[in-house]
């Protein structure tokens, strides 16, 4: 918006003559501020995440008159429609997205080697972004060497349980492998279900083998493994897949979990009929805030020693972040608003009401016990997954999770890594 003083001409026009000094006015208006378009590209936002996203444009067009984003969904049921949806555009039309908020790890590599997306190493270091990003995450949106997103959202993978059902059963919160059996075998005394799981969508199952491949190995075996160079018929991944067999066989899962919704099985917990549940923080988003104080939470339990590499400290926690695609056209000033989304202040209203954390060491979620404890797990870790179907192919990612899924059910060890080992064979050409 332009600002003008009121003044009084010292002699009257007539209307042809009004008509054409509003139009001076207005050619002189356009002159002073021209506005660039940068089109910011996102995947398909739910009502909070959309709505952070607006909040932040609305302000940030307001600090810079010259610059107006425009905000452009991909739309898609899966990871895998709204990829296609972009390459799609880009190949129509390079110049359709300058900005785009997509994901880090795997997802941030397939862009970086189609030569799609701009390195941001000088930039990375001109914001002294090392001082604002733990090392963890910057390895999320690295590839080859090159910098090429900016971490904006992510979210810590753990257990959540009703603190007055531990304190009625004498239950401590789990530190190790054991501790955790533990805590199972009492909650199903007490019949409770140990642990909720839905896999009417078979995700949820995916978390229980990254934790167990990442708790009993190094981060360079899982990344190994996720590229498809190590069998699933190795000995570490039958040790980690013997584990959770033991869970299923002493029967600690939900019954019929192909019937529960993953995402929305808090309440069960809530209601004392389950006692705890592997999920992501997102999760919180659908309970109401009343309950919340409800829950605790801790980290996945740490086992006697990691093969490869004992001092690692490895989590899951999915990333979102902010790349600037290649074929921009107008970078100097698509990098002022990735200035704008990196900024502590930005990132906290960003993911202040979406039970997520911000990326940018500065900002403190005080406000938010729960996930204020996965902060801190994740400020503090060696290395961060970005969940089994980001960290894979995307064919092996979607047949490994039914695979997974159906083992919660079948428990059978040897069907499930036959099947993972012949699905990998045909998706690297081993």
């Amino acid at each position: 918006m332009i600002l003008t003083e009121k003044f009084t001409l010292p002699f009257r026009l007539t209307g042809h003559a009004l008509m054409a000094l509003s139009l001076i006015l207005s050619l002189l208006s356009f002159s002073v501020y021209s506005v660039t378009i940068i089109n910011f590209g996102a995947s398909a936002f739910n009502g909070k995440e959309k709505g952070g996203y607006t909040e932040v444009i609305s302000a940030f067009e307001a600090d810079n008159p010259d610059i107006k984003i425009r905000l452009r969904i991909l739309n898609g049921k899966s990871f895998n429609t709204i990829n296609k949806s972009l390459l799609q555009r880009l190949d129509n039309d390079p110049y359709h997205i300058d900005i785009l908020a997509w994901y880090g790890g795997k997802r941030t590599e397939e862009l970086a080697k189609k030569g799609l997306l701009q390195p941001l190493d000088d930039f990375w270091q001109q914001e002294n972004f090392d001082h604002a990003f733990g090392l963890a995450n910057k390895e999320n949106v690295s590839y080859n060497g090159n910098v090429y997103g900016i971490p904006v959202t992510y979210y810590p993978w753990g257990f959540y349980y009703k603190k007055k059902v531990f304190a009625r059963l004498k239950l401590q919160v789990p530190v190790t492998w054991s501790d955790f059996l533990n805590t199972l075998a009492i909650l199903k005394t007490n019949n409770i279900t140990p642990i909720a799981i839905g896999t009417k969508e078979p995700w949820p199952a995916a978390g229980w083998f990254d934790y167990l491949i990442l708790r009993n190995n190094s981060f360079s075996f899982y990344k190994q493994l996720m590229k498809g160079e190590i069998p699933y018929s190795s000995a570490p991944v039958i040790e980690a897949i013997t584990l959770w067999q033991n869970l299923i066989t002493n029967k600690y899962f939900s019954r019929s979990p192909q019937k529960l919704d993953g995402e929305n099985l808090l309440p069960l917990i809530s209601r004392e009929v389950a006692g705890v549940q592997l999920i992501g923080s997102f999760s919180l988003n659908n309970i109401a805030d009343k309950f919340k104080k409800e829950f605790g939470y801790f980290v996945f339990p740490k086992m006697a020693e990691v093969k490869g590499s004992l001092n690692e400290n490895n989590e899951i926690a999915p990333l979102s972040t902010i790349s600037l695609l290649k074929s921009s056209k107008s970078k100097e000033k698509a990098l002022r608003f990735v200035h704008y989304l990196a900024l502590p202040e930005t990132q906290f209203l960003l993911n202040e009401d979406k039970d997520m954390l911000s990326p940018h060491i500065a900002v403190q979620n005080d406000s938010k016990e729960l996930i204020g404890q996965g902060k801190q797990q994740l400020e503090n870790a060696s290395h961060l997954s970005q969940y089994f179907d980001r960290e894979t192919d995307q064919a092996m990612a979607k047949f490994a999770k039914q695979a997974f899924a159906d083992f919660i059910e079948h428990g059978d060890i040897d069907r499930l890594v036959g099947q993972l080992e012949t699905q990998r064979k045909k998706v690297f050409k081993q």
